[in-house]
């Protein structure tokens, strides 16, 4: 009995640090969480600087809401957030972000979190800085309004967790993937995303899905097709390749419910099915380029399944599958984008400014 390992309670940092390991695992967590935020407070501008793949540096800033002064200390507390008040509110949720879990991590992964808010009729900003976890005094600051986090030095402090990160360029590129899911999937908001003081895109924030994949994925992206259906419980909107457009390679397909960029293979799964009926046997191994956005009634979606938000449970889910594969079906069977649309508008906005890893390619490239 004297040798039996006995069962004690963890102090509550190793907690704490536990619980932000699985919010914040990488950079491009931090991006995630940062653009989920931004959107929340009904920013129509993002930008986003990284510096050595987000290792060094991520700062996320829009013109949002804003948050008061008096709850910056409060923000980047577990737990703290605007968006729920009970258990109720977890069964039909209407944001990106709930779980008040976001700042909290990232104030203990990084090296330095520094938040700084003005919400908007207000005369300044304030800003709170947290070091190695620790949060300092509010002081005033001069900004544009809207919210700037600028996170430094991610896991320094955490060796162990630093060393399982990748080289910069490959958390680089992790990190715009997350940024150009964003940036599809959200069109109404206009994203600026640089590396290391390169501009790697620019999206106008017009509304139209076309205008920000051209501008993440290339022109091509000009020449896909609308897709949208409707059966009064769900929506399906979104953009497809016809038959002819195809890639060996799954890196230009996205699917979001609700607006947020998910893991969803079955959803995936129904769109290429009904796409591969219009090809030809030799080419069953290709894929389509996919902008596959489901949207649903809150109640219809439970968001509270993974960490990091990134798989989600829908309640109708056949039925939300045939309405891809209608979509699909009626997408192909119109034929081709309306007049014009292979090409971009005369003040299409830098269309060509992607990095590599978002570098357009041609139709049949592997």
């Amino acid at each position: 009995m004297d040798r039996l390992p006995r069962v004690h309670l963890l102090p509550q940092q190793v907690r704490r640090l536990i619980a932000a390991g699985e919010v914040v695992e990488r950079p491009a967590s931090v991006v995630r969480e940062l653009i989920e935020n931004a959107i929340d407070a009904g920013a129509a501008h993002v930008r986003i600087d990284l510096r050595r793949g987000g290792i060094a540096s991520v700062r996320v800033a829009d013109d949002g809401c804003g948050i008061h002064p008096d709850d910056l200390r409060l923000a980047v507390e577990q737990g703290a957030t605007s968006k729920i008040r009970d258990a109720v509110d977890l069964h039909a949720i209407a944001t990106m972000g709930f779980r008040g879990e976001a700042l909290a991590a990232i104030r203990l992964a990084a090296g330095s979190l520094r938040l700084a808010s003005r919400p908007r009729g207000a005369e300044a900003g304030a800003a709170i800085t947290c070091r190695e976890g620790r949060a300092m005094e509010v002081e005033s600051c001069g900004m544009a309004p809207g919210t700037v986090v600028e996170v430094r030095d991610l896991f320094a402090h955490l060796p162990a967790r630093r060393r399982f990160l990748g080289s910069p360029k490959e958390e680089e590129a992790r990190c715009l993937r997350v940024a150009q899911e964003y940036a599809i999937a959200a069109p109404h908001v206009a994203f600026t995303v640089t590396a290391d003081g390169r501009r790697v895109f620019a999206t106008p924030g017009t509304g139209h899905m076309r205008a920000a994949a051209a501008a993440v994925w290339g022109r091509e992206a000009w020449g896909l097709l609308e897709l949208a259906a409707d059966d009064g419980a769900a929506r399906v909107q979104g953009l497809m390749s016809p038959p002819y457009m195809h890639r060996g390679r799954p890196d230009r397909q996205l699917v979001a419910v609700r607006g947020r960029p998910v893991q969803a293979p079955t959803l995936l799964q129904a769109a290429e099915d009904a796409w591969r009926r219009y090809l030809v046997s030799t080419l069953q191994g290709r894929r389509p380029w996919l902008v596959l956005v489901v949207q649903l009634p809150p109640e219809g979606v439970d968001a509270n399944v993974h960490p990091q938000k990134l798989v989600v449970r829908i309640r109708q889910e056949e039925a939300v599958r045939e309405l891809i594969a209608r979509a699909v079906h009626a997408a192909i069977g119109a034929g081709v984008p309306p007049a014009g649309a292979a090409a971009p508008p005369p003040r299409q906005a830098s269309a060509g400014a992607t990095a590599a890893v978002a570098a357009p390619m041609a139709q049949g490239d592997a």
